[in-house]
Order: structure tokens, then sequence, then C-alpha cells
């Protein structure tokens, strides 16, 4: 039986990883083929995102909703057809669908607030460290819990989305970067499913990996479902922006 996480931790996590996907796949456009220390450079981030930053909130929504929704409903498909069906004709905004989706009023606060907190590093040309996440994320009583391979799944599919979202954003045909996927997969996995930071940097990457995931079966899960991004992105755009290696 699979472990189940606080869906406050999963929603921190998840946000995280929305900015940090993001980001890079706006960095990555532009400097595609500089070093890791070119393209986290504070200024660099921040001159390259001053034309994106206005676009992040609708990608946000668009990336975020269902897996948000997915966090506090069981019925996730049921979750959105009421809300469509609550909203339809009343103009409704992206803040009154992200309410719909978060369930609660504490928990809605708490989008809010990792998503100022996440915007905010952005600004000053950071996305956050580990300390800095585990210190800073809402630690509130959680409504709902998800189980492991469920929040796994959305965690990567997250990833991607939104990374891509960012190389579209950036209007230039540009591969995606194994490299930064792999590393934005462990970092958030880790946040994500343990709270805390790797206790085996030394380790190969798999072995990482498997810390980060908690076990064989999670681990499963992030690669079949790796493999299952790449392959629908190979099939919605076939060799055109962004190309697959």
């Amino acid at each position: 039986m699979s472990k189940k996480i606080n869906s406050y931790q999963v929603m921190a996590a998840m946000i995280r990883a929305f900015f940090e996907a993001f980001g890079c796949g706006v960095i990555d456009s532009n400097y595609p083929d500089s070093d890791f220390a070119t393209r986290n450079d504070e200024k660099n981030i921040k001159q390259v995102m001053l034309d994106h930053y206005e676009n992040i909130s609708k990608v946000f929504f668009d990336v975020l909703f269902p897996f948000i929704a997915r966090i506090q409903y069981e019925d996730v498909e049921q979750a959105l057809n009421d809300a469509n069906k609550e909203f339809a004709d009343k103009g409704a905004s992206i803040l009154d669908y992200l309410r719909f989706a978060c369930r609660e009023q504490n928990f809605y606060d708490a989008l809010v607030s990792e998503y100022q907190r996440n915007f905010g590093f952005l600004l000053k040309g950071q996305f956050s460290t580990i300390p800095e996440h585990i210190e800073g994320r809402i630690k509130g009583e959680a409504y709902a819990f998800i189980d492991e391979p469920t929040a796994i799944n959305c965690l990567v599919r997250i990833i991607f989305s939104a990374y891509v979202a960012g190389l579209h954003n950036a209007n230039k045909k540009q591969h995606i970067d194994q490299s930064t996927i792999l590393r934005m997969l462990l970092i958030n996995t880790q946040l994500m499913i343990n709270d805390c930071p790797l206790k085996n940097t030394e380790a190969d990457l798999i072995e990482q990996f498997l810390e980060a995931c908690g076990s064989q079966d999670n681990l499963n899960v992030l690669v079949n479902t790796m493999n299952d991004m790449y392959r629908d992105l190979a099939e919605e755009d076939n060799n055109s922006d962004p190309n697959l290696n």
C-alpha cells in the first residue's frame, strides 16, 4: 500500500516546480549552449524573464488547475464538470476557478502565498533553494492527502508542461534539455516526497532518484510518466517547436 502525503506539502512542491520549470524553459531557449552557471546567473534570469512575467499567471492556471483539483477531490472529472457548470456564463475569473479547485479557504490562501513567494524569487532572478523552500512553505493541516505515485505522476507532468510552455513563450526553436529536466525532477520530487535535502549527494543519479522517490515502485512511476510525456510531446509536435532529442 502506497504512502500518502500532506496536500500542503504536495501543493508547495508543485508550485515551486512550476516556476522553476517555466523559468528554465525560457532561460534554456535564450542560452541554449551555455553552461549551468551562465543559465543560472541572476542578471541573466531577470533579463530574459522581463518579457514573460505577464504570461505567468495564465500559464500557471492552465498547467496547475487540474492538478490542484486532483489533490483536493477524489473524483477530479466530476469536480471539473461541477466547476464548469457553476461558472458557466458568470464571467468567472482564474481566481474563482482556483478557489474552487482548492476547495477550502485555508488551502487557497496557502496556494496564493506559495505563488507570491515563488514569483518573488523569480523577480530577483532566483529559484528558491531547498532550505528556503522547506523553511518558507506553508505547513497547514491537510483536508486531503494524496498517495505518492499519484503525486509523482502529477509532478512530472507539471514539470514537462511548464518547461515546454517556457520554451514556447520564448518563441525560439529549441531542444528540450534533458539535464535540465532530470535536475528539476530530482530536486522537486525530493521536496514533495521527503521535504528535506538529499542525504547522499555523492551517489550516482539512479541512487539519488531512488532516495528522492522513496521506493522502487515510485521511481518506476516517475520514469514511466517521463517516457509518456516525451512520447506525447513528440506525437503532438513531431520535429517542430520544441524539438525533441
